[in-house]
């Protein structure tokens, strides 16, 4: 089942929700209000939707010219989504907080 990042989490990225679990990612604290039920299945049909392509791409079906073609055509349209949404910028913010992250551990 999918999970969701905590918004309440405070930038820690490895603290994550389950949908499948009525508490939170947090401790034992119970949520504040329930997921509708809309929002599980859209998320769980995108994440299925995701883990096929996934499977489809690490499959034997296919040889290795096929799937770099297929990687390419992947990272093609996810581009053109990023700078079709503009969200490009929370791309980038990411990366930068991992980043940032990374120093602070490795200065820790």
């Amino acid at each position: 089942m999918p999970f969701l990042y905590n918004v309440e989490s405070h930038g820690c990225w490895s603290i994550f929700l389950n949908l499948d679990d009525e508490k939170g990612g947090v401790g034992s604290a119970e949520r504040p209000f329930p997921i509708p039920p809309e929002y599980v299945a859209v998320v769980r049909k995108q994440y299925e939707t995701v883990e096929s392509l996934r499977q489809l791409v690490t499959s034997n079906e296919f040889d290795l010219t096929t799937k770099r073609t297929m990687e390419m055509v992947i990272q093609l349209k996810f581009k053109e989504w990023l700078s079709a949404t503009s969200n490009v910028r929370q791309i980038l913010d990411l990366v930068h907080l991992d980043r940032a992250n990374e120093s602070i551990s490795k200065e820790s």
